[in-house]
């Protein structure tokens, strides 16, 4: 009897093992019962994947080789006065020469399809008499691999070199070249930029802002404003470069900036950039 009583515990250890394995038994996935079924995607990817990348392909070549949808006009005006003729400390190069080679890099780096670009000269009557240097647009076409686009910025940039520039002119109508710009820019959707290369010391006999050591910056605005020489300008980017401080002082320098800072707000333009340096920024 007590050995009977011994066993009971190891038989229901036994029988609860029993119960363990046959409802695991149970449990199991049948066939019957939709046992999940293994992945076959990875079983028909391969051959697909020659496909898929010839579809990348084409898709990447129409996008390439579609149409620009840019409608940028962009106006340059490169000064042609006499103060251009200084040099830097080095003497090598003037200011003009830079002038010019910073406006071939322009064509050469911000150009992009659908840009329209003129280059015009200040002059003592850049207004009344305007000496459009170049005037070109870019073709929408931009290529499958940009060839379109190279050739397009090349031959720019032939017209551009091939031209016999030098700063001759006697004056500096700057505020004839913002009025001139007002009306190219006038009814024109898209993107305006107004690029100035030059010291922008406006000396004319409307105003002359060149030979004082200081600028009374009230004083000049007024006087343009009296004139009507403020134009409506409204959406342009006005960036001035490479206005250099040759013979002037920083008070000047200064005065300088304020005034044009304040023309171009009276006249509804964003004055961007106004400095001394020759890199393009816009916004």
């Amino acid at each position: 009897m007590r050995g009977s009583l011994r066993l009971l515990p190891n038989l229901k250890r036994g029988v609860a093992i029993e119960e363990q394995i046959e409802s695991a038994r149970k449990s199991k996935p049948t066939k019957s019962q939709g046992a999940v079924k293994p992945n076959r995607v990875g079983k028909f990817l391969p051959p697909l994947i020659p496909l898929i990348l010839v579809l990348l392909a084409v898709l990447i070549f129409l996008i390439l080789r579609g149409e620009a949808k840019a409608d940028q006009l962009n106006i340059i005006f490169l000064d042609l006065s006499g103060s251009q003729k200084v040099t830097g400390y080095s003497g090598k190069k003037t200011e003009f020469q830079k002038n010019v080679r910073s406006i071939e890099d322009f064509i050469r780096n911000n150009l992009v399809p659908g840009d329209e670009l003129k280059v015009v000269g200040i002059t003592e009557s850049t207004f009344s008499r305007p000496n459009v240097l170049l005037d070109g647009t870019v073709s929408r076409e931009k290529g499958a691999f940009g060839e379109n686009l190279a050739r397009e910025k090349l031959r720019l940039l032939n017209k551009w070199k091939n031209l016999d520039l030098k700063p001759t002119a006697k004056k500096t109508d700057i505020l004839g070249a913002a009025n001139l710009a007002a009306i190219l820019f006038s009814d024109r959707p898209g993107k305006k930029h107004l690029i100035f290369f030059s010291d922008m010391r406006q000396c004319t006999r409307e105003m002359d802002i060149e030979t004082p050591n200081q600028i009374d910056c009230k004083k000049a605005l007024a006087t343009v404003t009296q004139k009507g020489l403020v134009p409506d300008m409204q959406g342009i980017q006005v960036i001035c470069l490479g206005v250099h401080s040759a013979k002037k002082t920083p008070v000047y320098w200064r005065n300088l900036k304020q005034f044009w800072a304040a023309f171009f707000h009276q006249a509804n333009a964003k004055l961007v950039t106004f400095t001394m340096e020759r890199r393009f920024v816009h916004e």
